[in-house]
């Protein structure tokens, strides 16, 4: 198109008015929460009512907390532990501390099973691994097991390597009784990281002689959402 075409196709519609955007008029809609009228100008409701000051989009702003299964619950007398990873104090589980033996629950930990770990026909990786993978959540539970058994006092660490430790891993999906050997790792190297020793220390179920013995067991809570992993030591003596 040359210079001058242009020029025409200017003067023709340039000057044509330009074709007013038609306003939408108000409307009075019940609030989800149905505590009041409010208006809306051809827009959904968002936000809070100026009465309850608990809707945004028909839900609550926060989720209410889980309440936990009353065997998952701290006992009396119970520590409890906090998360070091953030800059207000987090609840992170609990931890009930006898002579000889040791209990720590660490609420709401996520562990990932061995099928999830391990390649999807030798190439791909579940998104769900991958993002773990890529925010260090994969490595969380050694971490959070340093932190538990570290807040536990010098105390604890200073009896010296377990006799026997029992790892259990609550979790609504926990079906496979093989599950737990794979979804534990980490938090087994956590314990071996703990109270300094190397983790080849440890047997299954006791069957080499002058190893601690680990056992692992699945749990269901009963109720969904409900997730953790419960680690108990046992000293020469304890129960």
């Amino acid at each position: 198109m040359s210079a001058a075409q242009q020029l025409d196709l200017d003067d023709v519609f340039g000057g044509l008015p330009l074709k007013p955007k038609k306003k939408r008029s108000a409307a009075e809609e019940m609030c989800k929460c149905g505590c009041e009228l409010v208006l809306h100008a051809g827009k959904k409701h968002r936000g809070p009512c100026s009465r309850c000051l608990t809707c945004k989009k028909g839900r609550p702003k926060k989720k209410p907390p889980l309440e936990q299964p009353a065997h998952l619950r701290p006992p009396p007398g119970a520590l409890i532990l906090e998360r070091e990873d953030l800059q207000r104090p987090k609840p992170m589980g609990w931890a009930a501390i006898a002579p000889n033996a040791c209990t720590i629950y660490l609420e709401q930990l996520e562990t990932l099973t061995p099928n999830a770990q391990r390649h999807v026909w030798g190439s791909k990786l579940p998104p769900k691994v991958k993002y773990a993978i890529a925010t260090g959540q994969a490595e969380k539970p050694r971490e959070w097991t340093i932190s538990a058994i570290a807040q536990c006092g010098p105390d604890l660490v200073a009896r010296g390597r377990p006799t026997r430790v029992r790892l259990t891993r609550v979790s609504a999906g926990c079906v496979d009784d093989d599950a737990p050997v794979g979804a534990l790792k980490f938090v087994r190297d956590g314990v071996a990281k703990a109270f300094d020793f190397n983790d080849s220390e440890f047997s299954i179920g006791g069957v080499r002689p002058g190893a601690i013995r680990i056992d692992y067991v699945g749990e269901r809570p009963g109720k969904q959402g409900i997730r953790g992993v419960r680690i108990e030591l046992t000293w020469q003596g304890g129960p």
